[in-house]
């Protein structure tokens, strides 16, 4: 695998290490993540604590709250993905957003049903009963190990449609899958609305 030495910290590591630039030539960037991390942390918290304040810092500005929003949109090409459990039980998932930002979702669903409470929360009852066998990392650590099995262009329909082929596919191989029950395809159309 290829490699590239980061500017800031000196230490050659993996390309998967690093972002990716357009800019530059060989299409990553220069600094590595942790180095990109770290300095974004420093960014927010000592030079421009301002940062996250909504009347003055980065998202009092419409473009840059609308850039966000528009990230966060499940409207990119449909993933269907894999969640491991130590017990050697799975749990089938699939989303249009980005990957990161569904993880991210279930973090916040579990944390807002079980850690810290919320008035307006999503219970997945088939995954959040599994997840309080283990401790707060422990789940982060489960839920950030997650991986895609499959990645298209096409419809909620057909993104379910592959979610439930996974699911019976693994059930077949004797898997525990943790998913309750398969997806009622019949009450979708294929344009991916409920009718």
């Amino acid at each position: 695998m290829a490699q590239l030495e980061c500017i800031k910290c000196g230490k050659v590591k993996l390309t998967l290490q690093f972002h990716k630039s357009s800019k530059r030539k060989n299409g990553l960037q220069a600094k590595c993540k942790e180095c990109v991390k770290e300095y974004n942390t420093k960014y927010r918290k000592e030079i421009n604590p301002e940062y996250w304040n909504y009347d003055t810092g980065y998202f009092s500005k419409k473009k840059n709250t609308n850039y966000i929003y528009a990230y966060q949109k499940a409207d990119k090409s449909c993933k269907v993905y894999r969640m491991d459990f130590p017990d050697g039980s799975v749990y089938v998932g699939a989303t249009m957003a980005h990957f990161n930002v569904r993880l991210k979702q279930h973090e916040n669903d579990y944390k807002w049903n079980y850690i810290e409470p919320k008035q307006n929360k999503r219970n997945y009852t088939h995954l959040h009963p599994k997840m309080n066998e283990y401790d707060w990392n422990k789940v982060r650590l489960i839920i950030r190990s997650a991986y895609i099995l499959d990645e298209f262009d096409g419809s909620r329909y057909e993104m379910l449609k592959k979610e439930t082929e996974y699911i019976q596919q693994f059930r077949k191989e004797g898997l525990r899958v943790l998913n309750n029950q398969t997806m009622n395809h019949k009450s979708w159309n294929k344009k991916g609305k409920k009718k």
